[in-house]
């Protein structure tokens, strides 16, 4: 038995009740807790990767739906209906693991011809969205100046420093 013995308390108006026994879980900051958190969102990404449009870079048949990296999840639509399928697929995902999508801390970034004026699941629209440290905006020549006009200037300030 991993954790024996457990026991929690509630505190309530300054009250702390008797001592609760823990019948099951993983204690906050368990090095466990990231292995078990991908174990049940990998069926999620799995779901949408096998129905998403998802976008191909030009040249490729390989596309990209999904982008994720421990509970920072970037979900690529690419039509009124990849929506329709995000939208259940979270739905069916949040009954069964009792997870939530927090909508606070969630953004739409709109490319292309996206009716940005209609909202999507509470989900607001971000003129830019940073993926695994990538700046994305809506459109190549604003992504391009978002990230390369960084880079360039992180290169040169290295440069006179040498």
């Amino acid at each position: 038995m991993m954790y024996g013995n457990a026991t929690s308390v509630i505190q309530v108006n300054g009250y702390i009740s008797t001592p609760i026994p823990i019948q099951c879980g993983v204690r906050q900051g368990c090095p466990l807790s990231m292995i078990f958190f991908v174990l049940c969102l990998n069926p999620l990404l799995y779901y949408l990767d096998e129905r998403l449009q998802g976008l191909r870079a030009h040249g490729t048949q390989r596309k990209t739906t999904v982008i994720a990296y421990a509970d920072d999840v970037s979900i690529l639509v690419t039509s009124q209906e990849d929506v329709r399928t995000v939208r259940d697929a979270i739905a069916y995902y949040e009954k069964a693991t009792g997870a939530n999508l927090n909508v606070a801390k969630s953004s739409a970034l709109a490319v292309g011809t996206w009716d940005t004026a209609s909202v999507i699941m509470g989900i607001p629209y971000s003129e830019e969205l940073k993926i695994l440290g990538v700046k994305m905006r809506n459109t190549v020549k604003q992504l391009a100046l978002a990230s390369w006009t960084r880079l360039t200037s992180l290169v040169r300030t290295q440069a006179r420093r040498a």
